[in-house]
């Protein structure tokens, strides 16, 4: 007969209300719901709306984290589409216009920073082409910085200040898309090796020195599921491809851990809500998605566990040009768990 009194456990907690703080692997029964919960970490990502924006563009840049993010430029909002030159600044539930205006209106173009330490470079202007312009904010205005070395759009960026960052590919005053990328220091740009694919529309995260490069358009209809780093030195093409090609998608995160989302594959009805996770190795497919098909959204913001996307393009639903807010919580959170028989 076994002997039972030498067993050390730990008894349950009986509550009302589900811990305020609770730690992971924690287990409590709660007599209001008369349910049996513990706290774990998650293992995949779930989307959540936030608030809508003042003025709804589609390529659109910006800059920041989840409860602290800025948006500038775009083209929008329709009726009337137009090239923007508009700031909104989000603080983790609603948008507010800001009185500082970019000094010259663009869109498809990224940004790197903060909310209050921003850059944005190249860009579109619609009918005038590919620009070269740069700005930086500090949080209340806009200035004019040193041009890049050739007119730029699309490209992918990286970087976590407006003084250390780094844009590659995109397309030339051509409209031929490029390889080329250059980083900059806070005053001045400097060539740095090509990237091993030319591509347009790039979703671009991570930092100056260790950046991350998916999806993309290599005309006329590759889009692409290849990836890439860039350690300071060299561009490395990675083995982990994305589960779906894409262009014109949001993102962000770090070098090791990325989220991509949305973007489209050519037409109108090929909009995307689709979400991927990067481990620093591979692709995995989020179970959930965007709540709403778009491109031309914003990316290079926040991190994995704690992403934001917002605007974008999603023809042909009413209205095309969106206004709204989209947050990502990803895997590795601790989230609260019904635990149950089956």
């Amino acid at each position: 007969m076994s002997i039972y009194t030498g067993i050390e456990g730990q008894n349950i907690l009986i509550v009302s209300s589900d811990p305020a703080n609770p730690v992971e692997g924690q287990i409590w029964y709660n007599t209001t719901t008369n349910l049996l919960k513990g706290a774990a970490l998650s293992t995949s990502g779930t989307w959540a709306t936030g608030g809508n924006m003042s003025n709804g563009r589609y390529g659109i840049a910006g800059a920041g984290i989840q409860t602290a993010t800025l948006g500038f430029g775009g083209y929008g909002p329709v009726p009337g589409t137009t090239n923007s030159n508009k700031t909104e600044s989000y603080n983790g539930t609603s948008w507010t216009t800001s009185p500082a205006n970019l000094n010259q209106a663009r869109y498809s173009f990224k940004g790197i920073g903060t909310q209050t330490a921003a850059l944005g470079a190249g860009g579109y202007f619609f009918p005038g082409g590919n620009q070269s312009y740069v700005e930086s904010y500090n949080g209340s205005a806009w200035t004019a910085q040193t041009a890049l070395p050739a007119a730029r759009g699309g490209a992918g960026s990286a970087g976590t200040s407006n003084t250390a960052g780094i844009f590659f590919g995109g397309s030339d005053a051509g409209n031929l898309v490029t390889t080329s990328s250059q980083s900059w220091n806070g005053s001045a740009w400097t060539a740095t090796p090509s990237m091993n694919t030319a591509r347009q529309n790039i979703m671009g995260t991570g930092t100056q020195t260790a950046a991350l490069a998916a999806s993309g358009l290599t005309p006329p209809a590759n889009y692409r599921t290849s990836t890439e780093s860039y350690n300071g030195t060299s561009w490395t093409t990675v083995p982990g491809t994305l589960n779906t090609g894409r262009q014109s998608a949001g993102g962000g995160g770090t070098q090791s851990l990325a989220y991509i989302c949305g973007g489209d594959t050519g037409s109108p009805t090929a909009f995307l809500t689709a979400t991927e996770l990067w481990n620093g190795t591979s692709w995995t497919t989020n179970p959930t998605g965007l709540t709403q098909k778009r491109a031309q959204l914003a990316s290079n913001l926040g991190t994995q566990t704690a992403g934001i996307t917002f605007g974008g393009y999603n023809p042909p639903s009413s209205p095309i040009t969106l206004v709204s807010t989209e947050t990502f919580t990803g895997p590795g959170v601790l989230v609260t768990k019904t635990i149950t028989t089956s």
